[in-house]
């Protein structure tokens, strides 16, 4: 009993010590704000100064060229007012509007995906393992975040802030890959929607279907094998903010977006990071004649061994093509529910692959119109069959 309440005082202990570390983000967020607006008004008065003092400089060479006996005060009144216009520019705006503009414009989308990752902390329908991603993300920014907050209170000799502070971020000792990575702000997103009998398989569902989208639009030499790769990565590595609901039929649908790092957007880096993707022994298979099918119909695809996985696949032919409606999975074939499976569904010589997906045990997964999963019925071919195949992958 006493073990049980330390823990428990030691999970409260913790939870407490993230709420007071996004409480530290939010106000660093703040006041980079804060600072970005003052920046802002710096960059427009600068730039109204400086057309002033253009302004005065042609002036009193235009009256110069007069001869008229009062073109020596106004000579020297002109000359006193550009004087005063370059010293109140040096000391209260002392940053040119072009290093103001290159400072907000790096900075603001940093504030903009730092507020987003504790947007995504905060979210109801986030899971504990995107919970600490969206926590490690807004903490790895918040020292860039401050420092671009202290251009103000940091000076040089002469009293003039330094512009090399807005810029200036502690390069953290990692691989130059991966540093680049820590840098770059969150600018890729891909969202998709799935639809099953637990929020749990829509949620996971719903991620590796985003990933599918992400993968074949940021990186399309990914083919296969190489697929499965990119779709893991972005899976695993991407934060994600889900809205979960009860569809109108009964069933969970969640919605999720992935947000991917600029840097993570490209095959060179996911082909350097992402690690093989390693099939097991467990195959599912099963085949159907499709020649004289008509309206929906039920392909089962299973294992040897029941046990190993089951699987029913359940098509609606639509003229002469055949679009996959529905998965049923009976058994995922893992000891713990939740496995990942690849399949392949040919048809007369053509050929539709899934790429990987995570399937629960007793859960019917509805497939949308949107992702076209569809083959063409042959008419050269008398009895065409329509083959399945799987292999799980390890996860």
């Amino acid at each position: 009993m006493r073990f049980t309440l330390f823990g428990l005082g030691f999970l409260a202990l913790s939870l407490n010590a993230q709420e007071l570390t996004i409480k530290e983000i939010e106000l660093a967020i703040g006041a980079a704000e804060r600072t970005a607006q003052k920046l802002d008004t710096m960059k427009n008065a600068g730039q109204i100064i400086a057309a002033l003092s253009i302004l005065l400089a042609i002036a009193t060479g235009l009256v110069q060229i007069l001869s008229k006996p009062w073109v020596k005060h106004v000579t020297a009144a002109l000359a006193v007012a550009t004087t005063a216009a370059t010293l109140i520019k040096q000391q209260f705006f002392p940053l040119d509007h072009h290093t103001c503009e290159s400072a907000i414009e790096e900075m603001s989308p940093v504030i903009y995906e730092t507020r987003a990752a504790i947007e995504v902390y905060r979210g109801k329908d986030t899971s504990a393992d995107d919970r600490h991603k969206a926590l490690a993300y807004a903490l790895a920014r918040k020292a860039s975040l401050e420092r671009f907050s202290s251009v103000f209170k940091v000076t040089r000799a002469g009293g003039v802030p330094s512009a090399f502070v807005l810029n200036a971020t502690p390069a953290p000792d990692i691989m130059p890959v991966q540093r680049q990575q820590m840098r770059a702000p969150i600018s890729e997103k891909q969202s998709a929607t799935a639809v099953a009998s637990s929020k749990e398989a829509a949620y996971q569902h719903a991620r590796y279907l985003a990933a599918e989208r992400a993968a074949r639009r940021l990186t399309p030499k990914a083919d296969g094998d190489s697929l499965n790769r990119a779709i893991q990565y972005f899976a695993t590595q991407s934060l994600a903010d889900a809205h979960c609901t009860k569809s109108k039929s009964g069933l969970d649908e969640c919605e999720i977006t992935l947000r991917i790092p600029r840097d993570y957007a490209q095959w060179s880096v996911v082909d350097y990071l992402a690690p093989p993707v390693r099939f097991q022994k467990d195959q599912v298979s099963g085949a159907k004649a499709v020649a004289h099918t008509l309206g929906s119909f039920t392909v089962p695809v299973s294992a040897k061994s029941r046990v190993d996985g089951r699987f029913d696949f359940q098509f609606v032919r639509e003229g002469d093509q055949l679009r996959l409606w529905a998965i049923d999975c009976g058994n995922d074939g893992g000891v713990a529910n939740g496995e990942l499976w690849a399949f392949e569904i040919r048809l007369a010589g053509e050929t539709l692959r899934l790429p990987m997906n995570r399937y629960y045990a007793r859960n019917r997964y509805q497939v949308a119109p949107t992702d076209n999963r569809r083959l063409t019925i042959s008419t050269k071919d008398p009895a065409p069959q329509l083959r399945i195949e799987g292999r799980r992958i390890d996860d």
